[in-house]
């Protein structure tokens, strides 16, 4: 984690040094931090993580890939999620959608779900997404927040930003 000196001598890592300094004086001094959302494209790339239902058994894993990028002037998305479970195997959802909303620290995205999902019942039926920007301790970008699915069922989302490929 990067760290920053206060005029004490102290070091701070970057998450207590803008609460020390104040959000007006930090973000003159650090608004060209790489990780924090200085733009609208701040949610453009890949992100993976988990999705977290509640109530889901013991062994039950939900995991995700979305992908954020620009179609003419809306920023549109896709995601699929990938459902294990001991004993049940494994089904696939394909989502798209736009964001509705965006601010410089959270997004509202609405969607459905796609053909090429394994669960029918859930194809066409809508599901949002309400997420908010976390700095983690490595100062890399987050998301966190929940999100409403096909049957109405709310679940907890984390997801973390991919860094670009290099192109050679």
């Amino acid at each position: 984690m990067k760290e920053y000196v206060n005029n004490l001598g102290r070091e701070l890592s970057r998450r207590d040094f803008l609460k020390v300094a104040g959000t007006g004086t930090a973000a003159l001094l650090y608004a060209a931090h790489p990780a924090q959302a200085q733009e609208p494209n701040w949610i453009l790339g890949v992100w993976e993580g988990a999705h977290a239902p509640r109530g889901a058994p013991l062994g039950y894993e939900d995991s995700a890939r979305f992908e954020f990028f620009r179609n003419g002037g809306i920023t549109s998305w896709k995601a699929t999620r990938k459902m294990s479970s001991s004993g049940s195997g494994t089904d696939y959802l394909e989502i798209s959608g736009r964001v509705l909303k965006m601010s410089k620290s959270s997004a509202e995205l609405k969607g459905k779900y796609d053909m090429g999902s394994t669960i029918l019942s859930a194809v066409g039926k809508e599901v949002s997404y309400s997420l908010k920007q976390e700095i983690q301790d490595d100062d890399s970008l987050a998301l966190s927040g929940t999100a409403i699915g096909a049957n109405n069922v709310s679940f907890s989302v984390k997801l973390h930003k991919k860094p670009p490929l290099m192109k050679e």
